[in-house]
C-alpha cells in the first residue's frame, strides 16, 4: 500500500495527510536503522512515537481505501501487541553480540571464501605479454625453502611449519623477507587458497576463522575497519561498524600483509593499526632492503619470527622448468 500510494503524487508535489503519515513512518525507520542508537530501556518503555505513527496511518488510510473499521481495529491491536512484546522483551547486550557473531561466522567467512576464490588464481606465464592463462595456486604451487635467521643460526624449516613456529615461540608477528620474484606473494596466495579450501597442509591454518588480505600497494584503505568493510561488504551492512569490529576480535584472525616494500601513506597507517591495536596473527612479506624499516616501526613489546624465503630448493628446480 505504501509504495503504490506514493506514486500518486498530489498536485504541485504536495503530500496529502496520508502521504505525510507514511513519510513520518519512513523517517522514523531511517532514524532508528541509520542513526546513533542510544536509548535506555526506560526511554523505550516511555516511547509512544512509533505506536502513534502507525495508528495515524491506519486512521488516514481507512477512508482512502475504504477499509472496514473492524479490520482497522484488529490491525491496530496487532500493532499494540507487537510493540508491547518488543518493549517487554528487550535484547540483552549479550544477545546482540551473539547475533553479530553468528552473522560474521557464517556470512562473513563465506564472503571471504568467495573473495579469495577470485584471488587465488595465478598466471604461471604472466611474463609473456598477452597471455590469459590462469590456474588455481594449489595446482601449480611447489615446495619452497625457508630459512630462519635474524639473531639465530640459519636453518631450513618446512613452509608447512611457519605458523606453528610462531605459535611455539609465543609470537604473533611473522616477517618473511625475500628478493624480488622468489615467491613471497605466491606463498601468501597459497595460504589464502588452503584456508578457503579448509586444507590443513599448513599447520594451524584451519584454526583461524577469519583471514584478511592486505596489499600494501593499495592506496585507499587506511584502517582495519575499512579493510573489513571492503572484504566483507554484505556482512558489514548487517552490523553496525563498531559492533562488527568488536565481534571480529572475538575470533581467531590471521592477517596477511603482502609487500611492505610497497607501503604508501594509506597502507602504512593500515599496517600500524593492525599491528598496534589488535591481537591478531600477522604474516608480512618484504624485500630485504625494507627489513630494518619494519623493525623501526614495530612496537617494542612485539617480537617477530623472522624468516627468509629462499625459493624452490635446488634439487627441485629441474622438475619445475
Amino acid at each position: 500500500m505504501t509504495s503504490r500510494y506514493f506514486t500518486c503524487a498530489s498536485p504541485c508535489g504536495q503530500l496529502d495527510p496520508l502521504q505525510e503519515k507514511l513519510k513520518a513512518v519512513k523517517d522514523f525507520r531511517n532514524e532508528v536503522l541509520h542513526g546513533e542508537l542510544a536509548v535506555s530501556p526506560e526511554d523505550y518503555k516511555n516511547k509512544t512515537e512509533l505506536r502513534k505513527l502507525l495508528k495515524d496511518v491506519y486512521s488516514e488510510g481507512k477512508d482512502v481505501f475504504n477499509i472496514d473499521q473492524d479490520e482497522v481495529d484488529n490491525r491496530v491491536k496487532t500493532i499494540d501487541e507487537g510493540i508491547n512484546y518488543i518493549r517487554d522483551n528487550l535484547l540483552d547486550p549479550e544477545d546482540i553480540i551473539s547475533y553479530n557473531n553468528d552473522i560474521i561466522e557464517q556470512s562473513g567467512k563465506q564472503e571471504l571464501v568467495e573473495l579469495f576464490g577470485r584471488r587465488t588464481n595465478v598466471n604461471p606465464v604472466s611474463f609473456i605479454a598477452g597471455t590469459d592463462f590462469f590456474l588455481d595456486i594449489g595446482t601449480v604451487f611447489t615446495r619452497i625453502q625457508v630459512k630462519r635467521e635474524r639473531g639465530t643460526a640459519a636453518q631450513d624449516i618446512p613452509y608447512e611449519d611457519i605458523l606453528k613456529l610462531a605459535i611455539d615461540k609465543g609470537k604473533r608477528i611473522i616477517l618473511i623477507e625475500g628478493v624480488a620474484g622468489v615467491g613471497k606473494t605466491t606463498f601468501l596466495i597459497k595460504l589464502l587458497s588452503d584456508w578457503k579450501a579448509d586444507k590443513s597442509t599448513i599447520q594451524g591454518l584451519t584454526n583461524f576463522l577469519l583471514v584478511f588480505h592486505v596489499e600494501c600497494r593499495n592506496q585507499h584503505i587506511r584502517s582495519f575497519s575499512q579493510l573489513v568493510q571492503s572484504q566483507m561488504p554484505d556482512t558489514a551492512k548487517k552490523c553496525r561498524g563498531g559492533d562488527m569490529i568488536k565481534c571480529v576480535q572475538h575470533f581467531k584472525v590471521l592477517v596477511l600483509v603482502d609487500g611492505l616494500d610497497e607501503l604508501n601513506t594509506a597502507s602504512k597507517a593500515l599496517v600500524q593499526d593492525v599491528l598496534c591495536n589488535y591481537n591478531f596473527t600477522v604474516v608480512c612479506t618484504t624485500r630485504p632492503e625494507r627489513v630494518d624499516d619494519f623493525y623501526k616501526t614495530l612496537p617494542s613489546h612485539l617480537g617477530a619470527v623472522h624468516l627468509q624465503l629462499v625459493g624452490i630448493p635446488a634439487e627441485s628446480r629441474g622438475t619445475c622448468a
